[in-house]
């Protein structure tokens, strides 16, 4: 049982304690770029600390194959899994290749996983990103591709109803692993107004639309947004809007899962921002905030403060007892276990 300390803005501590399975399962997470940086933290933790199945979804297979063996390595040296027969069985940790900027890659890694875990994925943390100097309409093209096309077709895939009928009582998670960067002040006027109009709509695809129509006209004497990496705030402006998006409509108990954007802050990384070195941390302690926010629907929530908070009349039950919808504000962005504006 591991207990975790949240906040949520003006309102009550909450408590989560999470048990680490779900319906007497483990639960499986799919963790993009998880070979490196802030990725591998987050796969780390999930595993080591939470005891989680966990897919490294990366291009980099070498680094992948070879974070699986170190992992395992590390568990196997815990009492509880050593002998022959284990109990509880250790959990597990595999790597699949996966380009987040081609779409033939996005549905073969869906078939494997819909093969492997036949219940589906409970929890998909979309974290790859690429962060490129510069102000082009190929560096938009990229950026586009892979920070916010990616992502949007992969929740699409793996947040299917596939497995659903068998586990009526929980839902699912998606992260998606954003910045401050791609907070709206730093936009240009028109291209902020254009997402927060498809923020209230429950059509990710006008997102989208709204960056094909900026490569088509693209130009060239236009400050899209502020700063030496201009469309890496763009993607991640766009990846809140369709966050924001997804969540319009149905609510999250009949879509049957929640999505939230997270700013894990200035993390030592070869993405960090220059110039901002000195407050940066590490990618272990960014790491917790941004897996607190993702086992939250998984977990049992006590308000300290409000006691009646909490239903436990089962309806709108995400498999924990409670309510989840009432305390995870479903299609936020959060930053410090708190939600902040976007």
């Amino acid at each position: 049982l591991i207990s975790v300390v949240g906040r949520t803005p003006g309102a009550a501590k909450l408590q989560l304690a999470f048990q680490g399975t779900c319906e007497g399962r483990r639960l499986a997470c799919v963790v993009t770029g998880g070979t490196r940086g802030l990725g591998k933290a987050i796969v780390e933790r999930l595993f080591l600390d939470y005891k989680l199945d966990v897919v490294i979804a990366a291009r980099n297979e070498s680094a992948g194959i070879a974070l699986c063996q170190r992992l395992t390595q590390h568990l196997k040296k815990e009492s509880r899994y050593t002998g022959k027969e284990a109990s509880p069985p250790p959990p597990r940790v595999l790597f699949r290749q996966l380009d987040v900027s081609k779409l033939e890659s996005i549905d073969r890694f869906s078939e494997w996983c819909s093969s492997e875990f036949p219940q589906g994925i409970d929890l998909l943390l979309n974290n790859a990103a690429i962060c490129p100097l510069g102000g082009s309409k190929d560096v938009a093209e990229e950026c586009f591709k892979t920070n916010v096309y990616g992502p949007l077709a992969l929740t699409q895939a793996l947040m299917s109803e596939v497995g659903q009928e068998k586990r009526r009582n929980t839902c699912k998670h998606v992260v998606n692993v954003s910045s401050g960067e791609g907070e709206l002040i730093f936009l240009n006027s028109q291209l902020a107004q254009q997402f927060e109009q498809c923020a209230g709509s429950p059509n990710p695809q006008e997102v989208v639309e709204v960056l094909e129509d900026l490569l088509r006209n693209f130009d060239t004497s236009l400050e899209y947004a502020h700063g030496p990496t201009p469309f890496y705030s763009v993607s991640k402006a766009a990846l809140n809007a369709i966050t924001r998006s997804i969540a319009v409509d149905p609510r999250p108990t009949s879509r049957r899962f929640f999505i939230n954007a997270v700013c894990p802050g200035d993390v030592q990384t070869d993405m960090m921002t220059p110039g901002r070195e000195e407050d940066a941390v590490s990618p272990w302690s960014a790491s917790e905030n941004v897996v607190w926010l993702a086992l939250a629907p998984f977990a049992k929530f006590e308000a300290e403060q409000d006691e009646n908070h909490c239903s436990k009349d089962n309806n709108g039950d995400c498999g924990s007892g409670y309510r989840a919808e009432d305390l995870l504000y479903d299609g936020k962005f959060w930053r410090n276990r708190e939600i902040t504006g976007w």
